[in-house]
């Protein structure tokens, strides 16, 4: 018994030395670097853009997978020489077994610190479309074989990345990128590498777009938000909100998963915590559902469509907020900045186009071809454009039922949003101030100095004393039962040099 498990145990440990050997032997007799020309040649073929990658390099255990170092993929002719997808690393886990049946699948494909540049030209094409991949003949190899095998990407997995998104007309405009998103992680599976321009699969691999067999490429447009003619309400708002369908782009589904991000900026406009349960990739466009983010210290949900297929191209987004300080938030709009304090929350349904072959992306208007509806309240905030002199400020306090409180200021502000053709139109807005109440209609430019053209009716809770009837009568009005003294006005000019008018009254023209 001694002798056979002493056979055994040399058996054993020759096998442990043979399983070393292996381990260290067969990656340097699979050198694959020296097969990288031939490798960028097959996938300058099959994606008709040019392709670096400065090593390439085998793993076996735990699993079997390929390393490639510094990958840089470029643009299509026609755009600018920064490469379109620049990566550190990227690891590539095979299936052993699928190479046995002249197969690769790609278990799992890891982007280690990539950095994408979406860009557009004059032309309105983004460099996200393929080109017809040139046909040339590959130069004769040792690996190569007879017909290529067909190439599946089950997950793809993106760890630290950056997206830039640069529209070429704003770039020649002096204009920084559209977008700039950093620590961007993401998940996607059941990855049709065929729909996002990649021609690594053969023909009648049954591949439908879809994870669970079925075609996805549909479109379910968003139900439309009735006007209220009524009080509006928040709870009404968020009922709305959670009633939609997320619209879904047309065309094949290429991927899908989740994604987070750690910052992003649009334009003037900086947002934290980016998180999406719904990422979904289409031939063209990109849908984020589930969307949650930081924004000007409060939070935003919702969904986000961008269609770069669509000529022009264009973005469709619902949004639900709630915590957001609007002061922060005027700041990304010069002529708005120091107008309006307060918290804002509500929802908004927002499209937005492309401003390439216009002119009018240089007139600097944020509303410039964008167009949307939706509901929105600011609480307990302020107008700091009303400036009333002490005199008349302290006569405002001493008609004012409530005695006390800056009449500036305010509990409530709600109003319905309507915005196109450059302006955001309200049909009502109910403010509710100290003492001071107003039910008004009209629209607001925020081009340049932000035009302003409000009409509506004001109503003072004031003490039934001599001076309450004295400013009844200067208001051109009469003080109601219980106090009320109401009077027709008008708001003109602009953000920067507001002019309140009431028609009847003798103190105000």
């Amino acid at each position: 018994m001694a002798t056979r498990r002493k056979v055994v145990l040399i058996v054993l440990i020759l096998l442990a030395a043979l399983a070393l050997v292996l381990i260290l032997i067969i990656p340097r007799l699979a050198d694959l670097d020296r097969y990288r020309p031939e490798v960028i040649a097959r996938l300058q073929q099959e994606t008709g853009r040019n392709i670096e990658i400065r090593r390439l390099s085998l793993r076996i255990l735990p699993t079997l997978a390929v390393r490639a170092d510094q990958v840089a993929i470029g643009n299509p002719p026609g755009f600018p020489a920064a490469p379109f997808l620049e990566i550190e690393r990227v690891y590539a886990e095979l299936d052993p077994l699928a190479l046995l049946h002249r197969e690769i699948e790609i278990r799992t494909l890891k982007l280690d610190a990539p950095t994408a540049r979406l860009v557009s030209n004059t032309e309105g094409r983004w460099n996200t479309s393929s080109s017809e991949p040139p046909r040339a003949t590959l130069r004769p190899a040792a690996w190569r074989i007879a017909s290529a095998p067909s190439v599946v990407i089950t997950k793809v997995q993106v760890e630290d990345g950056r997206l830039i998104v640069l529209n070429a007309l704003e770039s020649e405009l002096g204009k920084g990128p559209s977008l700039e998103a950093d620590g961007v992680s993401a998940t996607l599976e059941d990855v049709d590498a065929e729909a996002l321009g990649l021609h690594l699969m053969q023909a009648g691999s049954g591949w439908d777009g879809a994870p669970d067999g079925r075609n996805r490429g549909y479109s379910r447009m968003p139900r439309q938000i009735p006007w209220r003619p009524a009080v509006l309400t928040q709870a009404a708002a968020i009922q709305d909100a959670a009633a939609q369908e997320v619209a879904r782009p047309e065309g094949r589904l290429a991927a899908h998963g989740i994604l987070s991000a750690r910052s992003a900026r649009f334009g003037a406009i900086q947002v934290a915590d980016i998180r999406s349960s719904s990422l979904e990739f289409y031939s063209g466009s990109v849908l984020l559902d589930g969307l949650a983010l930081q924004l000007f210290g409060g939070r935003m949900t919702g969904s986000l469509v961008w269609d770069s297929a669509a000529r022009p191209p264009r973005y469709t987004t619902h949004l639900s907020f709630t915590g957001i300080d609007v002061a922060r938030a005027l700041t990304a709009f010069p002529g708005a900045r120091g107008k309006l304090t307060g918290t804002l929350e509500g929802h908004l349904d927002l499209t937005g186009w492309s401003a390439l072959d216009t002119t009018s992306s240089s007139s600097g208007d944020p509303l410039d071809n964008k167009q949307g509806e939706g509901i929105v309240t600011v609480r307990n905030g302020t107008l700091p454009g009303i400036r009333l002199n002490p005199d008349l400020m302290a006569l405002m306090k001493n008609i004012i039922h409530s005695g006390s409180g800056d009449p500036s200021s305010f509990r409530s502000m709600s109003a319905d949003l309507e915005i196109a053709q450059g302006e955001i139109r309200s049909r009502q807005i109910s403010i509710v101030g100290n003492g001071i109440g107003l039910e008004a209609s009209g629209a607001l430019a925020l081009v340049g100095a932000g035009r302003l053209n409000y009409q509506g009716v004001a109503s003072i809770s004031a003490r039934q004393n001599a001076v309450g009837n004295l400013v009844a009568g200067l208001l051109g009005s009469k003080m109601a039962n219980g106090g009320q003294i109401s009077f027709p006005f008008t708001l003109t000019g602009t953000l920067v040099a507001p002019h309140f008018d009431a028609p009847r009254s003798m103190i105000f023209h």
